[in-house]
C-alpha cells in the first residue's frame, strides 16, 4: 500500500493485525533439514575413502616434519646459548682484586 509522498498516513486500522507468535512460525532451518534427508541424495564418489585416507596422511608427515624441524631449531638455540656462556665465562679470565694483598702484617 502506497501513499502519496505527501499525503497523510493511513490509519492503524488500515494494516492487517499481526497475531501469530514466534511459537506459530515454523522454524526455517528445521524444515531446510527435513527437506535435505528427504530429497534425493548426492552421489558420493567411490575412491572418496582412499583420497581421504592420502591427504590425512600428507597432513600428518608434514605435522611430523615439522615438529622435527622445530626441535632440531629448539636444539640448535640451546647449544649455541651453552658455547656462547662458555665463552662469555673464558673470556672474563681472572677475577678482579677489589682489595690490596695482605703485605706486612
Amino acid at each position: 500500500m502506497s501513499r502519496p509522498a505527501g499525503g497523510p498516513r493511513p490509519a492503524l486500522s488500515a494494516y492487517p493485525a499481526v497475531t501469530a507468535t514466534a511459537a506459530d512460525l515454523p522454524d526455517r532451518k528445521q524444515e531446510r533439514v527435513r527437506q535435505m534427508l528427504v530429497g534425493p541424495h548426492p552421489a558420493v564418489p567411490a575412491d572418496l575413502a582412499e583420497r581421504a585416507a592420502r591427504r590425512g596422511g600428507r597432513i600428518l608427515r608434514r605435522r611430523r616434519a615439522a615438529g622435527t624441524v622445530f626441535r632440531l631449531l629448539l636444539l640448535a638455540a640451546a647449544a649455541t646459548a651453552v658455547v656462547l656462556a662458555v665463552a662469555a665465562r673464558l673470556r672474563a679470565g681472572e677475577p678482579a682484586l677489589t682489595t690490596p694483598p695482605p703485605e706486612g702484617w
